[in-house]
């Protein structure tokens, strides 16, 4: 574990390695008279977001918008306040002058959306820890009782000598016995390390609890916090009331096993999961004057959002269990068809007759049959938006909002296909409307 590990949203970093796009991107800069380029796609570089807070300082109105704005060159992120619709355009035009009308780049951006806890270091107690402590705690090698957690903050100033003020650090220890691992989380006054109330630090044990995120002990692109730490939450804290918070500390892999620490409420039903950050990607279009914004969404489905299907069905009554895999349950349904662990929909009929206890194809031809999967399948696709995009709207700046879905469908072999929906109205859950049906792509792919 990494003894200093910086929770600062500095992900643009992370994207300045292999560059697929790179030689085309130096054709474009090398090549001066205008011309169109499609297809495009670009990941925000750090110098990108320090112009990014030269054009939002110029913009400031008073202190508070300053500080916001030199928020996007420190987390490598926009913010609420500063949008990255507003200034990407921007850095496009210094970054692609010669292309004109008709080109369109889809940009990877960072969009900070919870609390900054500024550096959270990190420490895991070795054999030589424990025998300074000396007492019970040197003869056992590890903490017996909550008692003895009292020397931490002690054991912090020395491990951390050059700690700042609001400084954070997370611990791992062994208690009670030599084989289990805790953490804890605290925060650093400028003069005393003290304990965070409410938070708990995620540990081998409760990725393990988690399923997915317990093969490397953190979450990633395909199992996110937010696909998990809700059902976590409800069975660690069955007796928890509405209006209570937790702070949990975590590891994701995508950026470089940073910690994170996010946030999350209880309105007495549901843990909402406030994620400090996430990676977004947003297309930009020219109009021959200048770039805009188009709010449209490009992804390929990846496991998780084939899971976010796959839990939609073990957890609706509706829907008998019937259709889960009898081997994998926890990856596989036939109800739409969705199987995580090989990222694509089932359509070959026999398993989808086999696994039908609702005989919603017993009296089908063949062809009727595939007819009936397919609308589930999308009604499944339907299901995952709900789920992945649970704040979608109709509109961001009075652009209709439209998604664009590569999906794998397996029949025997894999298939390619692209289909596109738009956000019909926000709500829980938002509603979304088929734009253009299921074609195959997998020439292209």
């Amino acid at each position: 574990m990494k003894k200093y590990i910086i929770f600062t949203f500095i992900l643009g970093l992370l994207f300045t390695a292999c560059n697929p796009n790179k030689d085309i991107y130096d054709d474009i800069k090398n090549n001066e008279e205008p011309y169109s380029e499609t297809g495009l796609e670009y990941t925000l570089k750090s110098s990108d977001y320090a112009d990014a807070k030269s054009f939002a300082e110029a913009d400031a109105l008073n202190e508070t918008d300053s500080s916001w704005a030199s928020y996007i060159e420190q987390y490598s992120s926009f913010n609420e306040t500063f949008s990255a619709y507003k200034y990407i355009p921007g850095i496009l035009t210094k970054q692609f002058p010669a292309l004109n009308e008709g080109s369109n780049i889809v940009v990877n951006f960072n969009q900070y959306i919870g609390e900054m806890y500024g550096e959270i270091k990190s420490a895991e107690l070795v054999d030589d820890d424990y025998i300074n402590f000396g007492g019970t705690i040197a003869d056992t090698l590890c903490f017996t009782d909550i008692a003895e957690l009292d020397s931490l903050p002690g054991y912090l100033l020395t491990k951390f000598p050059d700690a700042e003020t609001n400084n954070y650090a997370e611990v791992f220890f062994r208690y009670p016995d030599v084989s289990v691992t805790a953490g804890r989380f605290y925060k650093f006054n400028g003069y005393l390390w003290t304990l965070v109330e409410n938070s708990r630090v995620l540990v081998s044990d409760d990725y393990d609890a988690m399923g997915a995120p317990g093969s490397h002990d953190n979450f990633s692109d395909d199992a996110m916090p937010g696909n998990y730490l809700p059902q976590f939450l409800n069975i660690e804290y069955p007796y928890a009331q509405a209006g209570d918070e937790m702070l949990i500390l975590c590891h994701l892999y995508q950026y470089e096993s940073s910690v994170y620490a996010i946030s999350c409420d209880y309105d007495g039903s549901v843990w909402s999961v406030n994620f400090p950050g996430e990676k977004m990607n947003s297309q930009f279009k020219h109009d021959g004057e200048k770039w805009y914004f188009d709010p449209t969404v490009i992804f390929t489905l990846s496991s998780s959002d084939y899971q976010l299907i796959v839990d939609y069905v073990t957890g609706n009554p509706d829907i008998p269990n019937g259709y889960l895999d009898d081997y994998h349950p926890e990856s596989t349904e036939y109800y739409y068809g969705a199987n995580s662990y090989y990222a694509n929909f089932y359509v070959s009929l026999y398993k989808r007759r086999l696994y039908d206890p609702l005989e919603l194809l017993t009296d089908l031809s063949d062809e009727d049959a595939l007819v009936n999967i397919w609308g589930r399948i999308k009604d499944g696709i339907v299901v995952m938006l709900q789920q992945k995009y649970p704040n979608a709207v109709p509109s961001i700046e009075g652009l209709e909002v439209h998604y664009v879905i590569t999906f794998k469908v397996y029949d025997g072999t894999n298939h390619w296909y692209k289909i596109e929906y738009k956000c019909a109205s926000a709500g829980t859950p938002p509603t979304f409307e088929l734009v253009t049906d299921a074609e195959d792509i997998t020439t292209e792919m």
